[in-house]
């Protein structure tokens, strides 16, 4: 009889272990699978992009210049006058009452090409200039991400001053407000880059000013992500992008759930995510659904870099955690190999880079390049710099490298 007993006591301590272990993998799964909708009305971001104040002033002194190769002269009572300016300063401002609206104060310095009465004459001239930008966003070619762009929709004020110390003797005043209008409506769309995608589906965007530079803020669809402490700051003339971690585990466990079986009933969960300078720190626990069932956790360990300007995540070393009762040892290396975990981290901060992106005829597209990526207070930042083609020039592309 006592045998008897400790048989079925035995056999409901397997069965409860078993209950568990499966019981506490659907609950990991169904937390893991989960995607946020909708956007609340205040929201802090994950993802911040900064573009840098002579980022933006080189994108925005190229439209303008050529806008201003194909601006009709100014014509005054006496003279027509041709000027050929570049932008020689440039500040960003906020736009009061308007969220999607940069503002800015320029200074265009150049020569004016002079006819009148019979003769050609080139002098300098200097213009101040006060504007707007208004921002705008599209369907990217990934559909699950966005596409921002500005463009020029006025001019505030325009100061012409022109040399005339040779006694030309007359005034532009009465022309100028026509030819700001002319020059808003020729500067080409800016193309500030593609955000976001299948790898990193967005809920939210929005694009602010802040000391000078311009910032593209990101809400990702993560549930269980995380903001963000402070924007990240771009090298001189470059851009810079902080991701935070929880928002990367997030994506990262998301995807090794959706993944499903990687081999032999075992399943793979992402724990925790850490990345400090040049390194990263994955936790890792694995789960084997076959029969009474087990989990066994790891601490995989390893290097950051880049390869062809895109992430790399390569593990080094392992390290053994805690385990349910009857768990194996199994090799996560060779089940990370197989399996999405680090590949959906290195695609979604691929797709908080800015990427070149298709324009009108006539626009201008910004066209990023990684040069690094470290992990600082909590967050994956990636930098680099980035040149402004004209249409002709343009690549297409998606949020994603």
């Amino acid at each position: 009889m006592s045998r008897m007993i400790l048989a079925l006591a035995t056999l409901l301590s397997f069965t409860g272990c078993a209950a568990g272990v499966h019981e506490l993998f659907e609950t990991r799964k169904a937390y893991g699978l989960e995607r946020a909708t909708g956007a609340p009305g205040s929201w802090s971001a994950e993802a911040v992009v900064t573009l840098s104040e002579p980022l933006v002033q080189a994108a925005l002194a190229q439209a303008l210049e050529a806008a201003l190769k194909d601006l009709p002269p100014l014509d005054v009572k006496l003279a027509k006058v041709t000027p050929q300016a570049t932008l020689s300063s440039l500040a960003l401002t906020d736009v009061a009452g308007c969220p999607q609206c940069v503002g800015f104060n320029g200074k265009l310095t150049g020569k004016a090409k002079v006819e009148a009465m019979g003769f050609t004459k080139t002098l300098p001239f200097t213009a101040a200039l006060r504007g707007s930008l208004q921002i705008s966003t599209r369907a990217a070619d990934d559909a699950q991400g966005r596409a921002v762009f500005a463009r020029l929709t006025k001019i505030d004020r325009l100061d012409f001053a022109l040399d005339q110390s040779g006694g030309l003797g007359f005034s532009l005043e009465d022309t100028l407000e026509s030819w700001g209008t002319d020059l808003a409506r020729e500067t080409p769309e800016l193309s500030l880059g593609a955000f976001g995608g299948d790898d990193l589906p967005l809920r939210d965007l929005r694009v602010r000013s802040a000391s000078g530079a311009l910032l593209v803020e990101l809400l990702t669809d993560a549930a269980h992500g995380g903001p963000l402490y402070a924007p990240p700051t771009p090298p001189a003339g470059g851009w810079a992008v902080a991701v935070s971690e929880a928002t990367l585990l997030d994506h990262a466990r998301r995807a090794a759930f959706e993944m499903g079986e990687i081999s032999m009933e075992v399943w793979a969960e992402p724990t925790s995510l850490d990345l400090d300078g040049g390194e990263f720190s994955l936790g890792l626990r694995l789960w084997r659904l076959k029969g009474n069932g087990w989990w066994r956790d790891y601490t995989i360990r390893g290097d950051l870099s880049m390869v062809n300007q895109v992430l790399k995540l390569q593990p080094k070393e392992v390290q053994e955690g805690e385990r349910s009762k009857g768990a194996a040892l199994i090799d996560p290396l060779a089940l990370l190999g197989e399996s999405l975990i680090l590949r959906a981290i290195e695609d979604a901060a691929a797709q908080s880079v800015p990427v070149g992106q298709s324009t009108s005829v006539g626009g201008l597209t910004l066209k990023a390049k990684v040069t690094q990526a470290q992990g600082i207070a909590d967050a994956l930042i990636l930098s680099g710099d980035a040149t402004v083609r004209a249409a002709s020039e343009k690549q297409t592309g998606g949020g994603s490298s």
